[in-house]
């Protein structure tokens, strides 16, 4: 399996950060090609995994879907051992029959990720309170962009052996 590094993979990252935090610095993820990832991934495709601290494996991919030409999803695997949440794993998936199911779910992650890691309190609060946030986010980037826009949003939130799904 790959191994976080040090340097850009080629700007096959996850999105919408540029990167994945491991032991508080950024890294990128370098491609994984496994039974699930059979072929080369297009430019908005992205998959791949690492190995954390304590051995275990996070792997993750994003693909197009067989109706439209471009992937609409948002992929996050934030890594950082020093927060209160050390592994925060998101994906949204834009309804593609909208005009910017991108954005939605790329604001949809960044929420999340915003929320969880400014906030405080019991995990399972913080995850509802995220995905509350995820939803705003979306609904004033529609007001903004003056767009229509939808997404999914799953999120997982793990602190030892308490995983909080959402």
């Amino acid at each position: 399996p790959a191994r976080p590094c040090d340097r850009c993979c080629g700007g096959n990252q996850p999105t919408p950060s540029p990167g994945t935090r491991a032991g508080g610095r950024r890294t990128c993820v370098r491609l994984l090609r496994t039974p699930m990832v059979d072929r080369e991934l297009a430019s908005d495709e992205v998959a791949g995994a690492l190995t954390l601290a304590d051995g275990s494996e996070v792997a993750y991919a994003s693909m197009r879907g067989v109706v439209r030409p471009t992937n609409e999803d948002a992929v996050l695997v934030d890594v950082d051992t020093s927060a209160d949440v050390p592994l925060l794993v998101c994906v949204a998936d834009g309804v593609g029959g909208e005009e910017a199911g991108e954005v939605a779910s790329r604001r949809a992650v960044e929420a999340v990720v915003a929320s969880m890691r400014g906030g405080r309190g019991a995990l399972r609060s913080r995850v509802r309170g995220a995905l509350r946030m995820a939803n705003v986010a979306v609904i004033d980037a529609q007001h903004h962009e003056g767009a229509r826009m939808a997404t999914t949003l799953t999120c997982a939130a793990v602190v030892g052996r308490d995983v909080v799904i959402g």
